[in-house]
């Protein structure tokens, strides 16, 4: 199940909107200030690809750290400290879709370069976000949801609820009683797939 959760998605959908841009502005930082190891990496995804944008270079760059950043002992290397962020989001993306058991820095590596491969190969679409059915991927469990909107699309709000930037709930807008707008500090409660917008504690109607 977990190859077949990876196969299918880009590193954007695994992210969110929110936590690949942190991961792509802190790649562009590192280099910037002349990081030996994002420097080296860049100039090699520049050798083999040619010039790129921003957000693929960040693609090509976590893609080629993902088959080096693990020291012998299964810890992340000093010298990737930027893959944190990124690897402990798949990994909650995995969980999140009926992927339980806790991956080792090493099996998680092994995922992602298999199913990287298994791309190449193939050579199947990787899907993004803009393509997929508003329902895909969302909330849809009993409960409450508060926090911060970081980021509103056509189908879909992300909303941060904890302290890491891989703490992103994304919720189908048309299950919401109220329109949301980035910035909002709200409380989402679930009942029955849908989702009520609640803000400082009183309900809000349409």
């Amino acid at each position: 199940m977990a190859h077949e959760c990876i196969f299918h998605h880009s590193l954007d959908d695994m992210l969110g909107a929110y936590g690949f841009s942190k991961v792509q502005k802190g790649l562009q930082s590192l280099k910037e200030a002349g990081d030996p190891t994002v420097t080296a990496l860049a100039a090699d995804v520049m050798r083999r690809y040619g010039p790129q944008s921003a957000r693929n270079e960040a693609r090509e760059i976590v893609a080629a750290a993902g088959e080096r950043f693990l020291d012998s002992s299964g810890d992340v290397s000093i010298r990737f400290g930027f893959m944190k962020s990124a690897y402990a989001g798949i990994a909650g993306w995995l969980r999140d879709r009926g992927v339980p058991f806790a991956f080792s820095n090493f099996e998680l590596q092994g995922l992602i370069h298999d199913a990287a491969e298994w791309v190449k190969q193939s050579g199947v679409e990787v899907p993004s976000l803009a393509i997929q059915t508003p329902s895909q991927d969302t909330c849809v469990r009993d409960g409450m949801y508060s926090g911060r909107v970081v980021a509103v699309s056509d189908h879909h709000v992300e909303q941060k609820i904890g302290r890491n930037d891989t703490d992103i709930v994304r919720h189908d807008r048309s299950r919401l009683s109220l329109p949301l707008s980035r910035d909002d500090i709200v409380d989402i409660c679930y009942q029955d797939g849908r989702g009520m917008v609640k803000s400082k504690g009183h309900e809000r109607e349409r």
